[in-house]
């Protein structure tokens, strides 16, 4: 897999200006669907407000914009790192560690080890932190990165998942693997898959940081 770079050379200003006209909208419409006065539009454009984190949300929300392209001046810049895959023939060899593979994250983890109920399967890797569990892949929102089938090998140690990194995390009670792309007041949990939306993560949402994924497993 190759490194996949997002560089934009507009700021977001520009943009917000490049949405609007794109939809045939005056300062006035445009601030009138997500809420904002025409000057507070014009100050936005010329760059000389940020936009806050709701604004944000209400925008990619409103317009359907990917927030990618949005979210990608120098301050947003987004680097997709590669994963390295461990290849399935090489599970004989010797000095490997067995990580049990679950299909969920049980509620309560990492505070709580993974439970031997709660195992599908184990995998065996070299060189693999201490506590570290793999995940069964549901679904496609990570496409081409991770597909369905797939496992990702979690670091729960690493609580912290820098911008363009991918975690696991446990929002509204469900779990889930997306790219983190921080932001001024929370981040967002960004698909691969540009046929779903990102989801935006805020204050009054409840989200926990299960892990990093460390290593991914192509299914056969």
């Amino acid at each position: 897999m190759t490194d996949k770079k997002v560089v934009q050379k507009l700021h977001i200003g520009e943009k917000l200006r490049i949405i609007r006209k794109d939809k045939g909208l005056t300062q006035t419409e445009f601030g009138r669907k997500i809420g904002l006065a025409q000057s507070y539009v014009a100050d936005l454009e010329r760059g000389r407000n940020k936009p806050s984190f709701d604004t944000l949300a209400k925008i990619m929300r409103v317009f359907c914009v990917n927030p990618y392209w949005l979210l990608s001046p120098e301050e947003y810049n987004v680097e997709l790192p590669p994963i390295v895959a461990e290849p399935r023939t090489e599970y004989n060899q010797k000095k490997l560690i067995a990580i049990p593979v679950i299909n969920d994250v049980p509620a309560g983890y990492p505070e709580y080890p993974v439970m031997d109920d709660e195992i599908r399967d184990h995998v065996y890797l070299p060189r693999v932190p201490k506590q570290a569990f793999g995940l069964y892949v549901s679904g496609d929102s990570m496409k081409p990165e991770i597909n369905n089938g797939d496992i990702v090998i979690v670091n729960p140690n690493i609580q912290e998942v820098k911008k363009g990194e991918i975690g696991v995390f446990r929002i509204n009670a469900e779990t889930t693997v997306k790219y983190c792309v921080p932001l001024d007041d929370g981040f967002l949990l960004q698909p691969a898959n540009p046929s779903y939306k990102p989801i935006l993560v805020s204050g009054d949402i409840e989200c926990a940081v299960i892990g990093k994924v460390i290593y991914k497993i192509v299914k056969c």
